[in-house]
């Protein structure tokens, strides 16, 4: 049996379970199952940026190529043949010829109906829905962002990251573009990568200000309470430390199991659990008898294409990290009721918090398949990125930037 299905099949049945039984367990998150290499390349190219490429340098190459058709000879029994796939983009693109465009997108559906989509007809559905389907900008990204890491050659990933970083220019969302070129460039280096990417960096870290956890600076365990969704409104000091200081069992029918925050900070907790998913604190003690506290929602249920997130908080100094991984699910086409889906790119975002000003101070963001590492100086104030494609570092401070 193919490893995502068997891995899917049983949490469709410990769901199913769950039903019935409650004290139903929550099982570690899968880890994706490949990750695929970055080949550096060059971005030295000095040539002007276009907002968005033309028609003919984003348009996905004249055929899905008989190699990566023919690559879909691998062990997934629900995969599309090499024959299938090439008839239904064919299809496809006639339809778009036709300027039926809705037609165009259902006709990709045969294409796509393993655990591992096909990366080129997964990408091409993606383009034509970009260009000419009004209002599926998002639906256009997931296409994209699931053939990153679909099954097919370093060619057809870097096609999709290429598509990819066209969306995100035009959705204004301009630094997820330079990323997206800056792989397509590292995986293949064309001419078109090249341009779009122009005299930016092709560090593929990303460097954001917002879409970190939630974080709040207050005074006072009810506010402590509160900021972590426990308690409403003004709650005594030891009612309000109880309930906001617990570990989750894990279970919907076994109770929390409270820990008083009794230990020396920083402290976790955990708690809200329900199929598969949980809440997780950090609270720290701050300046001038404060406390930050950072939240985020983590878990994740595939069986449901529920995407699966994981945090990990650390106290440096003066500086929170805290590290979110997360691993998108999207069921295959024709299996939303058996439990075979793909699993997207596993991103890591780490965001970085003053502990005394609870300001957020910079969010890094990077893939696994990436292979870099990220070193923290915390007195410093820098985080430096090293990898195939990165050497340089950021500066901890609201207008953070990588820099070579």
């Amino acid at each position: 049996m193919h490893p995502h299905l068997a891995r899917l099949i049983t949490y469709l049945c410990c769901g199913a379970f769950a039903l019935l039984l409650p004290a139903c367990h929550r099982a570690p998150p899968p880890r994706p199952a490949r990750a695929v290499p970055v080949v550096p390349g060059s971005a030295s190219a000095a040539a002007e940026l276009v907002a968005l490429p033309s028609a003919s340098a984003a348009r996905p190459s004249p055929a899905a190529s008989s190699s990566a058709a023919s690559s879909q000879a691998h062990s997934d029994p629900e995969a599309s043949d090499a024959a299938t796939i090439q008839r239904a983009v064919g299809a496809a693109r006639r339809l778009v010829q036709q300027h039926r465009y809705g037609d165009a997108v259902d006709a990709f559906d045969p294409a796509l109906g393993g655990s591992e989509p096909d990366t080129r007809a997964l990408s091409e559905r993606g383009y034509v829905r970009m260009r000419y389907v009004p209002n599926s900008d998002d639906e256009a990204f997931d296409d994209f962002w699931f053939a990153s890491v679909g099954h097919g050659d370093a060619a057809a990933h870097a096609e999709a990251w290429y598509n990819l970083g066209q969306l995100e220019t035009r959705r204004g969302h301009l630094e997820a573009a330079r990323a997206a070129f800056a792989r397509s460039l590292a995986l293949n280096p064309t001419p078109a990568a090249s341009r779009a990417l122009g005299t930016r960096s092709g560090c593929v870290a990303r460097v954001e200000h917002d879409g970190a956890p939630d974080a709040s600076l207050v005074t006072g365990w009810s506010a402590i309470c509160q900021a972590i969704g426990r308690c409403e409104g003004e709650t005594a000091d030891s009612e309000a430390r109880a309930r906001s200081c617990v570990t989750t069992s894990y279970s919907a029918a076994d109770p929390e199991t409270p820990h008083g925050c009794k230990s020396a900070p920083p402290w976790t907790s955990t708690h809200d659990y329900l199929l598969y998913n949980w809440r997780e604190d950090f609270i720290a003690p701050a300046a001038h008898g404060k406390t930050l506290v950072v939240s985020a929602a983590v878990g994740g249920w595939p069986a449901h294409y529920q995407a699966q997130r994981g945090v990990a908080y650390e106290l440096h100094d003066q500086i929170v990290q805290a590290r979110i991984d997360r691993m998108d699910m999207h069921a295959a086409q024709g299996h939303v009721e058996d439990g075979i889906g793909w699993s997207s790119p596993t991103e890591q975002s780490y965001s970085y918090f003053d502990l005394d000003s609870g300001a957020l101070l910079a969010v890094v963001i990077v893939l696994d398949q990436d292979r870099l590492t990220l070193a923290l100086d915390s007195k410093k104030r820098v985080v430096h990125v090293a990898g195939p494609t990165c050497g340089g570092s950021v500066t901890l401070a609201g207008n953070a930037r990588y820099s070579p």
